[in-house]
């Protein structure tokens, strides 16, 4: 069984009508703050996901450096090359943290 999805516009309300007889009020086209905000919300939760997800694999980074560090026959350029990848993955850490402070009205 196929389920509709209908979204219509009433006025200043978007609704959406799914095919269980449910109609819901998606946004209220008056009040752009408010989908801004929501927006932005959004916008937040997926900076912290992505923030997470690096820092994970910049901690996995800096254990396998040190595990191949202490092999001396271990290939000195794959240890330069994830040094690199780790210095890079903390320069996007702290682009993202940044994002996450709110800005300051003058």
């Amino acid at each position: 069984m196929s389920v509709t999805k209908i979204i219509v516009r009433i006025r200043s309300v978007v609704f959406c009508f799914n095919g269980n007889d449910r109609l819901t009020a998606l946004v209220s086209a008056d009040k752009p703050e408010k989908r801004a905000s929501h927006l932005e919300k959004n916008k937040l939760s997926v900076v912290r996901t992505r923030l997470v997800e690096l820092e994970y694999e910049h901690q996995d980074l800096d254990e396998m450096i040190s595990r191949f560090s202490l092999d001396p026959f271990q290939n000195q350029l794959q240890i330069k090359r994830m040094k690199k990848r780790k210095l890079n993955l903390k320069d996007q850490i702290e682009r993202l943290r940044s994002q996450l402070i709110p800005d300051i009205d003058a």
